[in-house]
């Protein structure tokens, strides 16, 4: 515990905001949440950053002050009250980069962080020393493991934000955090670098409570607890607290608070080159990013009038041990990770937490010599071990439970294997100022499909405009995008940058 309170205290004053933002964190990350991209060819060495990161490469200061503004108007297809909508937002970043240190603050402004989040405001405030071959970083940042393009399985610290589903960028839609990051850069010819990570604490994924985008988990918490609920007889305070489930008070009463030492995270990579390999290996000791829903627990806490602390969300404890690759045939770049995910379920019996699971991403790209085309495919699936025990488990809470939809935390009737091509064809005409592309999504078990084509022209060096549409197909409500297919969109923006 000692050494944990040394690295939260290194991580308060790397981060002085945190000083007046403390009420922030439990506020601005409680939103509701449960279980359930453009060009991907620029990701694929995203993960840490080449190996001669390790300082400024010029004993001068170096500071330089960029910003992206975008404009963006949505024209959503299915919805009839309010189908046109205004995303303006801003990001203006900050870097600073010496011999012997680093700093890099960045404010991203827009609408939902400025409601819901105002945390996040500050997207970005890393102070990094250089040590020789030792790089330390701390404050509020991303990182990504793993050597997939945009698609992973190893890369646990950050939790997502969908409310805007998948339009946003794969960076884009990580939520940044408190963490210490040291990475070592191991003398040799072999370009291995050892890399320990601690965050503090966690959050949870973030989605939409209401509007477009609510996932059928936090549309279905929402019936379950409102749903034949016999209010008369309880007080003013307790309606209000199932009456509005977008309030803050809301969300902190259900879910647990994720803002304490008990929920930190950890782990430690390597990566290196052996050959034409690129190969790394990674530990994670965490937590997963959405609850799990005890019916049993529910159960207790409305028979007793809903008056007592709920304890019926919980967030399920992990260790991940992940493997990842990443190498050239011929022109072809091929990636993949493999996780083996350790719960607290070892034998699949507890129908209130997560069974173990194997998850994996495999893909490549290739750049074809036609109008400057990349074609990139990837796998990411999963493997949930015991599904027969939670099989069983449903079958015999349904038993006890006669007329009701209880069901296992890992139930579903699709089978316990999952998985989701991502397709993407990019391209680009008139000296790479017009550039084409369309992402397809396709769950194979689940029968879920996402159409999203995209077209963007420079205007200028720093003006560009494009267009993005999508389409989202759910097969039932045990798919992945149910609650999400709703949102078919039409999108029209305009972005400036320097």
């Amino acid at each position: 515990m000692t050494i944990k309170k040394c690295l939260v205290l290194f991580v308060v004053l790397a981060l002085s905001f945190t000083v007046f933002a403390a009420d922030e964190w439990d506020g601005g990350f409680e939103s509701a949440s449960f279980d359930s991209s453009s060009d991907f060819s620029d990701d694929f060495s995203s993960d840490f950053g080449s190996f001669d990161d390790f300082g400024s490469s010029s004993d001068e200061p170096k500071v330089q002050i960029g910003a992206v503004i975008d404009a963006d108007f949505r024209y959503y297809l299915n919805d009839e009250d309010n189908p046109i909508k205004a995303l303006p937002k801003a990001k203006v970043s900050f870097t600073y980069d010496a011999e012997k240190a680093g700093a890099k603050l960045v404010f991203d402004i827009n609408q939902d962080k400025w409601e819901n989040s105002k945390i996040d405001l500050i997207d970005e405030l890393v102070l990094s020393a250089y040590f020789g071959n030792l790089q330390i970083d701390a404050g509020k940042m991303r990182i990504v493991w793993g050597k997939g393009d945009k698609l992973h399985v190893l890369d646990n610290f950050n939790a997502d934000s969908y409310v805007n589903f998948l339009v946003p960028d794969y960076i884009e839609r990580r939520i940044s955090i408190p963490m210490i990051r040291a990475a070592y850069s191991v003398p040799s010819n072999s370009n291995i670098v050892v890399e320990g990570v601690y965050a503090p604490f966690t959050v949870k994924n973030r989605y939409n409570n209401s509007g477009m985008f609510v996932p059928y988990q936090v549309s279905n918490l929402t019936d379950t607890l409102l749903g034949g609920s016999p209010l008369a007889p309880y007080s003013e305070r307790v309606k209000e607290i199932l009456a509005d489930l977008e309030s803050d008070s809301v969300s902190k009463i259900l879910y647990p608070n994720l803002n304490k030492l008990k929920y930190g995270q950890y782990g430690i990579r390597m990566t290196g080159t052996l050959g034409k390999w690129d190969l790394g290996a990674s530990y994670y000791n965490g937590w997963f990013k959405d609850p799990s829903f005890n019916a049993e627990k529910f159960g207790v806490w409305k028979d007793g009038r809903y008056l007592s602390k709920p304890d019926f969300l919980n967030f399920d404890h992990k260790q991940t041990f992940g493997l990842e690759a990443a190498t050239t045939v011929w022109h072809f770049n091929l990636r993949g990770e493999a996780a083996f995910n350790l719960t607290e379920d070892e034998n699949g019996k507890n129908p209130w937490m997560h069974n173990n699971s194997v998850s994996y991403v495999a893909g490549f790209d290739i750049d074809l010599p036609i109008w400057n085309m990349n074609v990139n495919i990837q796998d990411i699936g999963s493997v949930i071990l015991n599904g027969n025990e939670s099989d069983k488990n449903t079958k015999a809470l349904r038993a006890n439970n006669s007329g009701s939809s209880i069901k296992d935390v890992d139930y579903n009737s699709h089978g316990y294997t999952e998985n989701m091509i991502v397709a993407n064809v990019s391209a680009s005409f008139a000296h790479d100022k017009l550039k084409p592309e369309i992402t397809g999504i396709w769950c194979i078990e689940k029968q879920d499909f996402v159409l999203m084509p995209k077209i963007s022209y420079d205007l200028t060096p720093n003006l560009n405009v494009n267009l993005l549409m999508m389409h989202i197909y759910s097969h039932d409500d045990e798919s992945k995008f149910y609650g999400f297919h709703t949102g078919d969109l039409v999108q029209l923006g305009a972005r400036y940058q320097f």
